[in-house]
């Protein structure tokens, strides 16, 4: 019943924040491939700040279109890597992507995103939370303490290193 009413919302000519926030709606209750079409359409569309598309970048992420995030990432930052900004999206990518792959089984290809997005957003705590969550279902429960630990100490009372370390 709850699809059936974000279908009745899905609109054509719906804003961007719009299809973002239906999108998130639809992955949230399961259904992957229309949150990935709306995510995808709504990344065609031009501009959005770098706050803005934090949203848009994660459901990208979280739905396999790494690329397209990428795109939208260098789109909302000028091409930029170094400032604030930047380094927030691909740590944001860079997690929502790690998960993807963790959930999927593929562990090591998850460890190699989080090691790209730990060269661009160094100290990140989102980055150092799941590499926790890899080292937890990789049975390396004395590792994911400590990666918790540090996460709390760059940012602490962080919700998800103190779920992960209770783990």
């Amino acid at each position: 019943e709850a699809l059936a009413l974000l279908d009745r919302l899905n609109v054509p000519g719906a804003s961007v924040g719009q299809q973002i926030r239906l999108a998130g709606a639809y992955y949230a209750l399961g259904s992957h491939d229309r949150a990935a079409s709306l995510a995808s359409a709504a990344a065609a569309q031009p501009g959005g700040s770098a706050t803005s598309v934090e949203p848009l970048v994660r459901l990208l992420a979280q739905t396999g279109q790494d690329e397209t995030a990428l795109g939208v990432i260098q789109r909302a930052t000028g091409g930029s890597t170094t400032s604030a900004a930047a380094r927030r999206l691909y740590s944001i990518l860079a997690v929502a992507s790690a998960d993807r792959l963790r959930e999927d089984g593929m562990r090591a290809e998850a460890f190699d995103v989080l090691q790209s997005g730990w060269s661009v957003a160094p100290q990140d705590p989102a980055i150092l939370v799941s590499l926790g969550r890899l080292y937890q279902d990789g049975d390396m429960t004395q590792e994911a303490a400590q990666v918790f630990e540090l996460a709390l100490q760059r940012k602490p009372g962080d919700p998800d290193a103190l779920t992960g370390l209770a783990d």
